[in-house]
């Protein structure tokens, strides 16, 4: 399986939280040549714009972190790739974590900008020491924005509604994302602090995922990257920007938390509601994708199954 040069760039290159002005210098040319506006903040978090929505859409918005947890290595890193699409990196003789929390997800959004005539990308610095970039960010950004999707989970089948016991989409959003997560075989399911978290606690009134990124062990020596897995994370994001541009899904930032509070849940009612509205969607369709070649049918599991 071939590398495509510029996710074997973004692997390459090294960046630690705090130490992330390699990979902005790396992303700020790989946008620029993909046709984005970009601008870039005091902090180094990154705004990238392509196009213009026709009259009646939106930009469909992605975002990702600039920093891994990996220490700098002086002798460099060098990607090797293992057999069935796995690929792994190397220092010296030493391997390395290879970075895909949250390499993966950068290459994600760039290719999602890539592939859509018009589009967003927010790029943050230092997530990993708790999100500094993103709970800074502009929100005026996402002022015309559909959504904003995040690629920022180990793994390769999970798509995240919940994070902290808040809901990070309405659910009309849902409704409308069912059937693309039936076509690439995605389950809902909650997770923990990245990026759209900290968006929708500063106030962002819109709705927003994250979802698995093919990398696996992270934070760790052994972290590996699932090629296949990636790509097709990849493909179901340029699906939600294609189908689901053409709305702006709107949904209440939560209430301000205090800590030594307990995280607000929602209302009986509003479970109740939100399990009606999709309850209703899947009794319209019958069958549902073999995702784990039994040969048997079977449905993703639902937000109201936490």
């Amino acid at each position: 399986m071939k590398i495509e040069k510029s996710l074997l760039q973004i692997l390459e290159t090294q960046s630690v939280s705090y130490e992330t002005e390699a990979m902005q210098a790396v992303m700020v040319d790989l946008l620029y040549k993909a046709g984005a506006n970009i601008t870039r903040d005091s902090m180094g978090n990154i705004y990238a714009v392509k196009g213009v929505p026709k009259k009646g859409s939106y930009y469909p918005c992605y975002c990702a972190h600039l920093d891994t947890v990996h220490d700098i290595q002086p002798e460099g890193l060098e990607v090797v790739q293992l057999k069935g699409g796995w690929l792994a990196a190397m220092s010296g003789q030493t391997q390395v974590g290879i970075g895909g929390d949250d390499k993966a997800g950068l290459w994600a959004a760039l290719k999602c900008l890539q592939e859509l005539p018009c589009c967003k990308v927010a790029l943050w610095v230092d997530e990993e020491v708790g999100c500094v970039g993103s709970y800074a960010a502009d929100l005026s950004f996402f002022d015309n924005c559909a959504f904003v999707g995040q690629a920022d989970r180990r793994g390769g089948g999970d798509f995240v509604t919940r994070i902290g016991g808040e809901s990070l989409s309405s659910p009309e959003f849902l409704h409308a994302v069912s059937p693309l997560l039936l076509r690439h075989g995605f389950n809902a399911c909650t997770g923990a602090m990245t990026d759209v978290e900290a968006l929708r606690n500063g106030g962002l009134a819109l709705s927003v995922f994250n979802m698995s990124a093919g990398y696996f062990d992270p934070h760790t020596s052994q972290e590996t990257l699932h090629l296949p897995t990636l790509e097709r994370v990849i493909a179901f994001m340029v699906d939600c920007g294609r189908n689901l541009k053409c709305t702006r899904w709107e949904f209440p930032a939560p209430r301000p938390k205090s800590w030594g509070k307990a995280w607000g849940k929602p209302s009986d009612k509003r479970k109740s509601d939100d399990t009606e509205r999709l309850r209703d969607w899947y009794s319209k369709h019958e069958s549902f994708p073999d995702y784990d070649g039994d040969g048997d049918s079977e449905a993703p599991v639902l937000p109201w199954q936490f």
